[in-house]
């Protein structure tokens, strides 16, 4: 049956963020939106305000040094509104925080107006000085609060955003906070040429106007477009963090970060901090310098100068998008993109040197080198400090001191309280008393420490895989899906069969078997095409043998659906473990004299007819389902050549054909010298006709009744290069002894792999004396056949045979199986076979 997408608009989870165009993710494209344009409206008001309120004050009879406590007490105040609003934010309801924000927006609107007002009162007002001082002061003050309101809005973001893009998004936001400084100037300019304002108070109050109105505009677009509620979103974000981690297809490119101890989270957290501290130091100090460097020194009009600026600044934005893009298409890593950022922000601080100028020889020229200084300095500090705030973000661990909140909340505190309240008065004060050369020193020695703390940083998460000894949690099952360990056996040593044996132990996976890869590959696969919706309590039936029930089991409880395993009476008791994960068993009963084929064909008539009651039903079905295979193609496969490069063989039990399919094509492309052998039990119809047909006692989901298309594919292909048929009593036998000569608990499908390999290495030694190296994929553990085989082993092997005995019927049968096996063909030859449609 096809598999329809769901309407997101009926059925909707927090997970479906994951996914392009759908509602969640938009709503976390508009919170990041929005936070990006607070951030522009911010820094434009800021770089507006503040080198105007130097003239204007002076205007009103207060000198250079009162004007930058004045505006530095405004981001000090910011600082104290935070400490004092994050206990009550933390208590607000999502849209009391939402009408929190909407109104600081509305404020922010009105001070700008009051600041206009104040600035330059209409004649009707009659405004004495004291009014008009009273006005500015108050007006800036009243931005602290509401930009401390602000910042919430910027946590939020950070919050929403997940790791895989959290460093992109810092940079993004960087920026925006560039294209604010420079707007800023350039806004001042405009509006100083359209309403042609000449005098001080005019110049201060014309851009505020503008202003204003933005403010305005930009609150009602908060309200008409901030979510009322982000709860879905933090869900989504915590949702994608912990699929990316489980996501065994692509390298953990993140996982220097996510997996620094605490020690090494704080050291990064510190450096971050520290650095943003030194480059609002840097940016504070450009914001009150620049423009009083070109009027006094270099004789440009204000109007000039605050358009130079502006230009000058947002024509620095193409370095921080090449960086990005650069960095997107993994051309240069993060660490080394905050390292040259910071270099090129201290180096750049040496043109501001008044020797320069006096050496350059004209003035232009001289102006010139200052403002390409200052864009240097400004866009390749930000887009350090951009970096490394997202590879803090990104290290984050919601719910412990470690949150992106915190960090972000902390360094505007700091940077609040220390850099933008001293470095505008001292920038002016070291320009009025001591030159552009002590200026242009402050500026080499801020930036010099941040290129410092910088290389802190870096070799910190250089050297992290190597200091970092802490065992990581999971912070969810599915991360425990795949990784699983292979052990070099000593079982063919002590046959006398020369080669090494190596087994996959894919028992440890989280519900004991490699069909938990199958599952969470199905299932996440499902979701990317829109047709499971996480967290929504969808319906997902599938029919199995067991291993796959329970794998499913345990993923559709992580993902919030329901789940009913469809199984018979001969699989009845394995898939009973998928009720531990809250799944429901539905026992298909056939005639007394159905057998496994007849009862496999009811179990999957019975989830067809569910799918068609109910269209929100969902049926995997691992036996038609490319993902099955494509599963183990982008997981198990991988490992498996990671882990032993050099294997000659690998050993598959064939079953539904997934393993053998996946691994098949994974190997042909990336190592066609690898042999690939398939396995099945003697009685299976999938290398046999079904006249051959034979009931085995133990139920381990092997021996389907026909070959699936993938497994003709194989064959086909000429994937495949040898197969092996094994006796029940044989698999069994091999599953005794190696559990102890090994240690290994595998179930009867691996030890009918392992026989098979021992058969083949005793053939090769004997045909061409190569020594041969074989991984065997052993799907499951022993213990859900314990009971079986107990009763088969005492029925046909035999109780209380020691270990020698044991290895001495197994060597035997090794030497008769293999005596009548061929290289190249092993007992079947796979270009000979024929099957019937599936």
């Amino acid at each position: 049956r096809p598999l329809e997408p769901l309407d997101s608009d009926r059925l909707l989870g927090p997970g479906s963020a994951r996914y392009e165009g759908s509602t969640l993710d938009q709503a976390r494209r508009r919170v990041q939106l929005l936070s990006l344009t607070w951030s522009i409206f911010v820094m434009s008001t800021a770089t507006v305000v503040i080198p105007e309120s130097y003239p204007l004050l002076r205007d009103m009879g207060h000198g250079a040094c009162a004007s930058g406590w004045l505006i530095g007490c405004s981001w000090a105040l910011q600082a104290v509104s935070v400490s004092i609003m994050k206990p009550i934010w933390s208590g607000l309801e999502h849209a009391s925080k939402k009408a929190c924000i909407v109104c600081a927006g509305c404020v922010f609107s009105l001070s700008t107006l009051a600041y206009a007002i104040a600035a330059d009162p209409p004649a009707a007002l009659q405004l004495n000085d004291t009014v008009r001082l009273v006005g500015v002061i108050g007006s800036r003050l009243l931005a602290g609060p509401c930009t401390a309101v602000g910042l919430f809005l910027v946590t939020l973001s950070l919050e929403v955003t997940t790791n895989a893009e959290m460093v992109r998004f810092s940079v993004m936001r960087s920026c925006s906070l560039t294209v604010g400084v420079g707007w800023g100037p350039l806004l001042s300019g405009l509006a100083n040429f359209i309403m042609q304002a000449h005098g001080v108070r005019e110049r201060a109050a014309s851009p505020s106007w503008f202003l204003a109105a933005g403010w305005g505009i930009f609150a009602g677009l908060l309200f008409w477009m901030l979510p009322g509620d982000t709860r879905p979103l933090l869900q989504a974000k915590q949702d994608e963090d912990t699929y990316a981690k489980a996501d065994t297809r692509q390298p953990a490119k993140l996982s220097r970060v996510e997996k620094l101890s605490s020690s090494a989270r704080l050291n990064l957290w510190s450096s971050g901090v520290y650095y943003g501290v030194e480059r609002a130091f840097i940016v504070s100090a450009l914001e009150a310098a620049t423009t009083f460097v070109l009027q006094t020194e270099f004789g440009w009009s204000t109007q000039g100068a605050a358009f130079a600026v502006g230009i000058t600044f947002l024509g620095s934005i193409p370095i921080t998008v090449l960086a990005n893009f650069a960095k997107t298409n993994g051309w240069v890593s993060d660490v080394s993109l905050m390292q040259a950022s910071a270099i090129v922000c201290a180096l750049s601080s040496a043109l501001l040197f008044p020797q320069l100028t006096s050496y350059l020889g004209a003035s232009a020229v001289g102006a010139t080198a200052v403002l390409v200084a200052d864009g240097l300095i400004f866009s390749t500090g930000y887009l350090a400090n951009g970096v490394l705030d997202g590879l803090a973000c990104q290290s984050s661990l919601p719910g412990t001191r470690y949150t992106a909140e915190n960090y972000t909340l902390l360094g505007q505190i700091l940077q609040n309280t220390l850099a933008r309240l001293i470095a505008p008065v001292l920038a002016r004060v070291v320009l009025d008393q001591s030159g552009r050369g002590a200026y242009a020193t402050f500026q080499l020695s801020i930036s010099a420490l941040g290129c410092l703390t910088c290389c802190k940083a870096t070799g910190m998460l250089s050297h992290q895989e190597e200091d970092n000894k802490e065992l990581e949690a999971f912070t969810c099952i599915l991360e425990g899906i795949g990784k699983t360990p292979m052990l070099s056996t000593v079982l063919a040593e002590q046959l006398g069969v020369p080669g090494a044996l190596i087994v996959k132990l894919e028992g440890f996976n989280p519900s004991g078997s490699v069909k938990d890869r199958c599952a969470e590959y199905m299932v996440r696969m499902a979701e990317k095409r829109g047709v499971l919706v996480p967290f929504s309590f969808q319906h997902v039936v599938e029919s199995s043998s067991g291993s796959l029930a329970k794998g499913l089991a345990m993923v559709c409880a992580q993902r919030g659906y329901r789940f009913t395993a469809v199984c018979d009476r001969f699989s009845a008791t394995k898939n009973a473990m998928a009720e531990a994960f809250g799944a429901e068993v539905v026992v298909v009963e056939g005639p007394p004299d159905a057998d496994q084929i007849a009862l496999r064909t009811l179990r999957r008539n019975w989830c067809h007819k569910k799918c068609e009651e109910d269209p929100f039903t969902v049926h995997l079905d691992q036996y038609t389902n490319d993902d099955s295979h494509m599963s183990y193609y982008h997981s198990l496969a991988p490992e498996i050549y990671a882990q032993s490069p050099d294997l000659d063989v690998l050993m598959i039990s064939t079953g539904t054909g997934g393993q053998l399919r996946g691994c098949s094509l994974y190997f042909s492309e990336t190592a066609p010298h690898v042999q690939i052998m398939a396995c099945e039990g003697t009685g299976s119809t999938i290398f046999a006709d079904p006249s051959t047909r034979q009931k085995r006692e133990i139920s381990d989901g092997t021996g389907y009744h026909c070959a699936l298309p993938r497994v003709e594919r194989c064959l086909e292909e000429g994937m495949v290069n040898e197969i092996y048929t094994v006796d029940e009593a044989d698999a069994v036998l091999t599953s005794t002894v190696i559990a102890r000569t090994d240690g290994a608990l595998v179930g009867p499908s691996g030890g009918m792999a392992i026989f098979a390999a021992l058969c083949h290495m005793s053939c090769a030694a004997r045909e061409k004396g190569a020594q041969v190296k074989v991984v065997v994929i052993c799907p499951d553990r022993l213990d859900p056949y314990k009971a079986q085989i107990d009763d088969y082993v005492k029925t046909h092997i035999g109780v209380g045979l020691s270990t020698q005995e044991l290895l001495g019927r197994l060597r035997g049968r090794v030497a008769e199986v293999a005596g009548k096996c061929t290289l190249g063909k092993g007992m079947i030859d796979p270009r000979t076979l024929a099957f019937r449609k599936a």
